[in-house]
């Protein structure tokens, strides 16, 4: 009976460490969706793997307009949104990259953290919003509802203020 608990609790445990990971789900392909929000008229900047082909706008979600190279640009592997462009696009790499989804959410405004298993720094981007709260990226977490860290080990999300979105990172072959 104490063995049966003993494996009872390390069962626990294992899945409480890795929660954040049940729900992740990883495809393989050159193509895959990332939706980006200029909100409240500043400039968002999404970051993409490395290899970009080719960025197509999809679905807009916003009232404002969004057009090509006025508000909406496609810099050094990044989508940069502006002038309240909030929009689904289609994102086309010279390669095949690995994705892994992953839901994160901000329960009842607050704070919350998802690791990754990852073994190279990635950018993180949100593959659909779910939550009616804006999730607006910053490395500072007071300034932000989502952000991101990298190192060696893995890739580390934090949501806040509300934001629950599915994110999207590109896992490296070891």
């Amino acid at each position: 009976m104490k063995n049966l608990k003993k494996v009872a609790i390390t069962l626990c445990s294992l899945i409480a460490v890795f929660s954040p990971l049940a729900n992740a789900d990883i495809t393989t392909s050159n193509t895959f969706r990332v939706e980006c929000e200029s909100i409240n008229n500043y400039s968002e900047t999404c970051n993409l793997p490395q290899g970009v082909v080719s960025v197509i706008l999809k679905k807009r979600f916003s009232s404002r307009s969004c057009d090509k190279n006025i508000s909406w640009f496609v810099n050094n592997d990044r989508i940069e949104v502006i002038k309240g462009c909030r929009a689904r696009f289609e994102v086309t790499l010279n390669r095949s990259a690995t994705i892994q989804n992953f839901t994160c959410a901000s329960n009842n405004n607050g704070y919350n953290e998802c690791f990754v298993l990852n073994n190279q720094a990635s950018p993180v981007w949100i593959y659909d919003r779910h939550s009616k709260a804006k999730c607006y990226r910053s490395e500072i977490i007071e300034l932000g509802s989502w952000g991101e860290t990298s190192n060696s080990s893995g890739t580390e999300v934090f949501v806040n203020k509300g934001c629950r979105a599915t994110f999207s990172v590109e896992i490296t072959p070891t």
